[in-house]
């Protein structure tokens, strides 16, 4: 009789156990009510399955001739006897599952905690209000607002104002990384000319552009920078 009871738990328990392995892996992630019927439904398999291999144990320990007292011989001892497997069960399940539901849990509250890298924001560029240049053994200050065109001369650029030109060393690409880009405007590989001092766009006796300024001077346009300056003037 203990072996029977033995064999019987055994197989129980390993039934148990494959069958909330299969049900952990397949319907966990679904709704929260299929968990509670997939408890329900994997206790009566087992108790089934329980209740069919100790039918059949029983047949071979007595015979078939004893068959029709097995269930008043067994009931009470599965219910008393081996009942506690069962709720045993339901019990490991819901732990399983409660267990499985809390890592889900944290797993997307970690995802959803991940901080998102920010692109750091460019400072804007400090623009020059005024140049220091050298004349007559002293420096001047020329307000960036009084140039009215600065024209690259090899290894100098030249400030032109309306009553005078400054000399400075430097290249034309440094000086118009100086300039705010809303005032002035590149109209030439050689030449940068200040916007508020246009007074108009002409066609030269060559055919190429000109811009001309308040004071007469003109001032070149490049093929390739007409398209920009038409577009400035514009506005």
């Amino acid at each position: 009789m203990v072996f029977e009871r033995s064999l019987s738990l055994l197989v129980a328990v390993f039934l148990s156990v494959g069958l909330a392995h299969l049900l952990v892996k397949t319907i966990l992630k679904r709704a929260y009510p299929l968990n509670v019927l997939a408890v329900a439904t994997i206790t009566v398999i087992c108790a089934g399955f329980h209740i069919l291999i100790d039918r059949l144990i029983f047949a071979l320990a007595h015979g078939k001739e004893d068959m029709s007292q097995w269930f008043y011989i067994r009931a009470g001892e599965m219910f008393y006897m081996h009942g506690w497997i069962f709720l045993c069960w339901v019990s490991l399940f819901w732990g399983l599952v409660q267990y499985f539901k809390v890592r889900e849990a944290e797993r997307f509250a970690a995802a959803a905690e991940v901080p998102v890298p920010v692109e750091p924001v460019p400072e804007p560029l400090v623009r020059d209000a005024y140049f220091w240049v050298k004349h007559q053994n002293r420096q001047v200050r020329i307000n960036a607002g009084d140039i009215e065109a600065v024209e690259a001369v090899r290894d100098y650029v030249e400030l032109h104002t309306p009553s005078k030109s400054h000399l400075m060393r430097g290249k034309i690409s440094e000086v118009e990384q100086r300039l705010d880009p809303k005032q002035f405007i590149r109209v030439h590989r050689s030449f940068i000319v200040n916007l508020g001092q246009v007074e108009a766009l002409k066609t030269g006796q060559s055919g190429g552009r000109l811009v001309v300024m308040n004071s007469g001077r003109e001032v070149r346009v490049g093929r390739t920078y007409l398209p920009n300056v038409r577009e400035k003037l514009d506005h």
